[in-house]
């Protein structure tokens, strides 16, 4: 049986354009879905390293047995290496300032089990924000400026990580965390 094509063949092309922007928008939105969990879980053991590590009573080699266990206990993990585990903390620690929970359970339950001087217990961070207004003091410009809480979500812990160890100071990294996502959002676009 011979198949037949209608005449005009731009219209599947028209079809197979709006089809593979709208793929695109949602695997974008699917990663920055990804992003923003990551970040959250990211800055969530980097809290609970720091406290450990820094105040509480975790030794030099503490991060390398942690590292060795979660392996075991989770084979295949990845992500989750003394090292990456620093880099946690130091993301936790170069943004502790201005990234908020949207909930104090997870504190509450910590003071009461830090009565009695035990280890700090990591807080659950369902989704991380910021505080928009004293990050902006910080920077020292007005709340508008060209940097929006959606640029922090859109790359990758990677970036941060990267951005983080190649700038001095918050305005720096933020210029660079918005050059970067506005990177991302042209290259869907």
């Amino acid at each position: 049986m011979k198949q037949t094509y209608p005449s005009d063949l731009s219209q599947y092309a028209t079809a197979a354009d709006v089809i593979k922007h709208a793929i695109e928008r949602s695997r974008y939105r699917s990663a920055s879905a990804v992003n923003c969990e990551t970040l959250s879980l990211y800055f969530g053991v980097g809290k609970f390293v720091s406290e450990n590590s820094r105040t509480g009573f975790w030794g030099t080699k503490a991060l390398a047995s942690i590292s060795v266990l979660l392996q075991r206990e989770l084979p295949g993990l990845r992500g989750f290496s003394e090292s990456a585990l620093k880099r946690m903390r130091s993301f936790y620690e170069e943004w502790q300032s201005i990234l908020i929970r949207p909930t104090v359970l997870g504190e509450i339950t910590q003071s009461l089990n830090n009565s009695s001087n035990d280890e700090i217990l990591p807080t659950v961070l369902d989704e991380i924000k910021v505080d928009e207004h004293l990050l902006y003091n910080l920077i020292l410009q007005p709340v508008g400026i060209s940097f929006s809480w959606d640029d922090f979500i859109k790359i990758s812990f990677s970036h941060h990580i990267e951005i983080i160890t190649r700038t001095k100071d918050v305005t720096e990294r933020l210029f660079y965390i918005h050059c970067a996502a506005q990177a991302l959002h042209l290259k869907i676009s």
